[in-house]
């Protein structure tokens, strides 16, 4: 629907200059949203999909496990759409202070976008309300930057996702961002609960691998469980994390480097970074930088 333009300037004055201020249209736009039909399917579809990725987190045994990496790649997701050319494996890198030399600049800036994130999750979970006070909390942890988004899906749809956001400033269309919205919510939610599931096989199949080293089981088991939690780790960030020597945990990642668990990615004799691979390789999924 075709409203018109959803702003308009205002001539202020300000240190003795003219200044043209942009202000939008108050909302709900008039006339009022068509929420039927078609858009009613639509809510139900995004509404069921979320209520499937609500549901998968009973299989996880350890759902912070799955959050601090799905909030790490919604961070790289969203900074990319502003220009920003990390990737996932560059903020991991950035945040391990063990591994110096680590691209910076666009690192920074997706870390905000994760503590920005980290932070609107803790003030829920601590019973605060989503409301405007808490988007206003969370934009400062972003410095000014645009609020987070659906990102992957915003990042495949981007020509549509600007077009939209043009429509709805020069014509009042609503509709048709709201449509893309909830289309949006449906696909996030329905990869998000792929993701588990593919993710809670490939821990479970590794799991057994590494259960069959025998002796050296126990302590593999510590680290592989470690790896699980981060997927970027150093031998001393490993041994700080597990409780054990640097040397049984030396020898454990060598022991996951023979099954083809972990690889070491840095090249060097001396703070190597190792990964675990094919998790990394699931997270990293379309966040290829733009």
């Amino acid at each position: 629907m075709k409203r018109g333009p959803t702003r308009r300037y205002e001539t202020t004055a300000a240190a003795g200059e003219a200044v043209h201020a942009f202000v939008p249209s108050p909302l709900p736009p008039q006339p009022p949203l068509d929420l039927g039909g078609a858009r009613v399917r639509l809510l139900e579809w995004a509404l069921l999909a979320c209520g499937r990725l609500d549901g998968v987190t009973a299989l996880l045994s350890d759902p912070d496990l799955f959050l601090y990496a799905y909030v790490r790649r919604e961070a790289v997701l969203s900074s990319q759409i502003e220009g920003t050319q990390s990737s996932l494996s560059d903020l991991l890198l950035f945040e391990l202070e063990e591994a110096p030399g680590m691209p910076v600049d666009d690192a920074v800036e997706v870390s905000n976008y994760v503590a920005a994130l980290e932070h609107a999750l803790a003030r829920l979970a601590g019973g605060f309300p989503l409301c405007n006070r808490l988007l206003r909390e969370t934009h400062e942890r972003v410095l000014a930057q645009p609020l987070l988004y659906l990102s992957l899906y915003f990042k495949q749809h981007r020509h549509e996702y600007y077009r939209l956001m043009g429509t709805v400033r020069q014509d009042g269309d609503w509709e048709g961002w709201i449509d893309f919205f909830l289309d949006g919510v449906a696909c996030t939610a329905q990869s998000a609960v792929d993701t588990a599931h593919r993710l809670l096989a490939l821990f479970r199949d590794d799991g057994v691998q590494v259960q069959s080293l025998g002796r050296a089981a126990a302590n593999a088991v510590r680290v592989f469980d470690a790896f699980r939690r981060r997927p970027l780790a150093t031998i001393g960030a490993l041994a700080e994390r597990t409780g054990a020597s640097y040397p049984t945990v030396s020898r454990s990642v060598e022991a996951l480097e023979r099954l083809g668990i972990v690889r070491e990615i840095t090249g060097r004799k001396r703070e190597r970074v190792f990964a675990y691979s094919r998790y990394l390789d699931t997270l990293n999924e379309g966040t290829e930088p733009l």
